[in-house]
């Protein structure tokens, strides 16, 4: 399984995925996993940050607070 370009990982997340799947099929998860550079690193920061710009510009509204497009702002700078 390759994770790769254009994808939004946060590592705590996806460690909790594959307890998940190792949970379902009773022994290793059946694949190997592989992360691609290229993937995108979503960090409990970059969660904190699009949480107050949430509540600050939209009085908590319009945003999953995942982290998701604070992560990727860097591709837009």
């Amino acid at each position: 399984m390759v994770l790769g370009k254009g994808m939004v990982i946060h590592p705590e997340d996806l460690v909790q995925e594959l307890e998940e799947v190792r949970k379902l099929v009773k022994k290793r998860v059946p694949a190997t996993v592989v992360i691609d550079e290229m993937a995108t690193l979503c960090l409990d920061t970059h969660r904190g940050v699009e949480a107050a710009l949430k509540i600050r510009e939209r009085g908590g509204r319009g945003s999953t607070g995942r982290g998701n497009s604070s992560s990727l702002c860097r591709y837009s700078l």
